[in-house]
């Protein structure tokens, strides 16, 4: 899996989720600031997003 993650940690936030295979075929439109993630740890971000939302309720 591949993320790409577009302004950070700010209320303007965007992710998308992709493929390698995906984006070598149709790559998407990502604006700056943005990093990409590759890899296993793209998973994560559900698992941290429900620890998160679990901690602030």
């Amino acid at each position: 899996p591949v993320a790409f993650i577009e302004r950070g940690t700010t209320h303007e936030q965007r992710t998308l989720i992709s493929s390698l295979l995906e984006v070598s075929q149709s790559p998407p439109e990502v604006n700056p600031p943005a990093v990409m993630v590759v890899g296993k740890v793209v998973k994560l971000r559900e698992v941290l997003k429900k620890t998160l939302e679990e901690v602030l309720v």
